[in-house]
């Protein structure tokens, strides 16, 4: 085979090529054109630089563990995200992920334990009997409360409209279908970009002012980066220190409520599922409060959570460009391609699930996910850019769950709700997600 030739795709239009079909739907162009042409393919950029579709598990270990070193993360992380861990490449990383590391190791997530339940607890208690709410912005709330209280320490919630307009711009600029326009041109979604990250990099420094004046807890992760020295002796900047609190801001609570969310949305589609869970919440904890020391009980519990993150993953994707020219499954790709690993494709490959597309958490009951070749399921990410913040996303889901599930149930509101899906940097529902509260 000659490494001149391009894989297999789609036929594109003149100038455009494939790309902005591809944005119109991912979801569904994906699934299609892997089916129709393979393991790589061929997505026509035009006059624009083309892009490939990698969809099986063992170029994901290609591009993302051996050949790690050799990609890196596309410009959109680097304008959202500037020099912050989930921009940054080489040794600059490397020292960002030492700092950062120490927040999410296992003895000091389970410290965050009593502060997740309790948010939990008071969120439920808000909650009326027979109440129909936005889970989704309800689990978003939940989360951002969390993550604001435990990693930078602070109770006030005066930021929190602002970070939530500017997560929600940031989802907008980095949807597929704006991907195609740079930064500079004034789109919609760029000037809305623009005026909530403003408001956002306003909202993080006055946190950053109110822990320099003593008003927020020690020993959090953003006194962690704080109290930094750079090589030099010198302390990370208020900028850079900026970027990087907004970049961990965005990823340890969207994706997380949207797990939650979509668990929900999972358990109130199958009402037999919900109510094993019940059962075994019921049967293992009573009127106890949850705590991490519950986990090897609650087993049905975190295989819900496994099998929730198979088959509606909030991390869909995962995007990187070649630095240089690159082999790929005997194809040449010219450095500054766009490469696109659609993790959902991984986890609904009939390969590896029977069934994939059911919701079916006894599947993970007889040891599945050791059985399951490596990289078949990564709802974490995989290779050396692994998500940090698993550990804390992990005791999150493992005590709000339970914690929910013992003081009522959510029922969709419109139980013939068919999901639909935005492709950003997590997988967003375009529907409204109304559920009916009903106290146990």
């Amino acid at each position: 085979m000659s490494q001149q030739e391009e894989p297999p795709g789609p036929d594109g239009l003149p100038l455009v090529g494939s790309m902005p079909k591809y944005g119109l739907d991912p979801f569904e162009y994906r699934k299609e054109w892997a089916e129709e042409y393979g393991d790589l393919v061929h997505i026509d950029g035009g006059v624009a630089r083309d892009g490939y579709l990698v969809t099986s598990r063992e170029l994901f270990e290609q591009i993302l563990v051996t050949d790690d070193e050799k990609y890196e993360r596309p410009r959109e992380y680097k304008e959202i995200f500037p020099n912050s861990i989930a921009a940054s490449e080489g040794e600059s990383w490397r020292k960002q992920r030492d700092l950062i590391q120490p927040a999410f190791y296992p003895e000091q997530v389970r410290s965050y334990a009593n502060l997740t339940v309790e948010a939990t607890k008071s969120l439920v208690e808000s909650w009326e009997d027979g109440e129909v709410v936005d889970i989704e912005a309800a689990m978003k709330d939940l989360t951002l409360d969390i993550f604001v209280r435990s990693m930078l320490g602070l109770d006030s919630e005066d930021e929190y409209p602002a970070i939530r307009r500017a997560c929600e711009a940031i989802g907008e600029k980095a949807a597929a279908g704006n991907q195609i326009f740079p930064g500079w041109m004034p789109t919609s979604a760029n000037r809305q970009y623009e005026s909530a990250r403003e408001d956002l990099d306003k909202a993080i420094e006055n946190i950053i002012s109110a822990h320099k004046r003593g008003e927020g807890r020690d020993e959090t992760l953003l006194t962690t980066l704080m109290e930094a020295e750079a090589d030099d002796g010198h302390q990370m900047s208020d900028d850079v220190l900026r970027n990087e609190l907004i970049a961990l801001l965005f990823a340890g609570h969207e994706t997380t409520a949207l797990s939650l969310t979509y668990t929900w949305f999972l358990l109130s589609k199958n009402p037999d599922k919900r109510a094993a869970l019940a059962a075994e919440v019921d049967e293992t904890l009573g009127d106890e409060t949850v705590s991490p020391a519950h986990a090897p009980q609650l087993t049905y519990t975190e295989n819900v959570i496994k099998e929730s993150m198979r088959v509606l993953c909030p991390a869909h994707s995962i995007f990187r460009r070649p630095r240089e020219p690159v082999t790929v499954d005997g194809y040449e790709i010219s450095e500054g391609s766009a490469i696109f690993l659609p993790i959902w494709l991984l986890h609904h490959d009939e390969q590896y699930y029977d069934d994939p597309m059911e919701f079916r958490p006894e599947r993970w009951e007889d040891g599945l996910e050791q059985d399951l070749p490596k990289y078949a399921y990564i709802p974490f990410g995989a290779g050396p850019h692994r998500c940090t913040g698993e550990m804390f996303a992990k005791m999150e889901l493992r005590l709000i769950i339970p914690t929910l599930m013992q003081a009522c149930e959510l029922e969709l509101a419109d139980r013939e709700l068919e999901l639909d899906f935005r492709a950003s940097l997590t997988a967003e529902p375009k529907n409204e997600i109304k559920m009916v509260v009903s106290r146990r």
